[in-house]
């Protein structure tokens, strides 16, 4: 069976590291994990499905909308509540 093209990445050793924890807890090996995440992040982004964080201002700036909405104070006090609660729940060990 012939082997698929290598590809030649320099990583942190951060990255490194979080990604071999994810090989291992998915039962896969360093290589099978980067490219079952990068094709899971090409499958997400070809059915047009968006981020976490994207679509919350979906109509902003839209072609369909005569007039952008701007988002308020309120709406981005929203966007940094969620992106607050998700920093520090990493798994190399940083702080909770």
């Amino acid at each position: 069976m012939a082997k698929n093209p290598a590809i030649t990445l320099r990583l942190s050793e951060e990255l490194r590291a979080e990604l071999e924890t994810r090989a291992t807890r998915q039962h896969r090996s360093l290589s099978a994990q980067i490219a079952y995440d990068l094709d899971q992040l090409l499958q997400r982004e070809a059915a047009g499905k968006p981020g976490r964080f994207l679509g919350i201002f979906e109509d902003f700036a839209s072609s369909t909308t005569p007039t952008p909405t701007v988002p308020t104070d309120e709406d981005i006090q929203e966007v940094r509540k969620l992106l607050w609660g998700t920093l520090g729940r990493g798994t190399l060990g940083r702080r909770a």
